[in-house]
Parts: structure tokens; C-alpha cells; sequence
């Protein structure tokens, strides 16, 4: 697609462990040209994997607004 942002909610939620794995390289290849993804996920693993900018909300609060460093 030839759009720049892309928007998901819960996109891996009725993925097997290998489509999750082809979903978060797909985003990553999408990240390396430009795309700018946001996706909402309970799963914090997916989250800290592919994410660059993360925004926690908890209980309707923002809980955490970072940026992922390395380490």
C-alpha cells in the first residue's frame, strides 16, 4: 500500500506464534520505508519488539509515554 500511516487494533490477537512472528517482519519492512505504524496490543512482548515510541494507557490514564532505547 502507498499509504503513510497505518492503523491497527489488536492485529495479532487470532494469530499463531508463526503468523505473529510474519506480521511484526511485515511491519518492520513497512517501518524501514517511511510507514508510520500505530497498533493498539495487550501483548507487551509484540509491543517492546517491533515499537519505537510507546504509550502505555492504563484505567483510562496514560501510564507511560517513551521512546525504546537500546539496553
Amino acid at each position: 500500500t502507498n499509504a503513510r500511516y497505518w492503523l491497527f487494533d489488536e492485529p495479532t490477537l487470532a494469530l499463531d506464534k508463526q503468523s505473529v512472528a510474519t506480521f511484526l517482519n511485515y511491519l518492520s519492512t513497512a517501518r524501514a520505508k517511511n510507514k508510520m505504524v500505530i497498533f493498539s496490543s495487550h501483548a507487551g512482548d509484540e509491543v517492546f519488539h517491533i515499537c519505537d515510541h510507546i504509550l502505555s494507557i492504563t484505567n483510562p490514564s496514560l501510564f507511560l509515554d517513551g521512546v525504546k532505547t537500546n539496553g
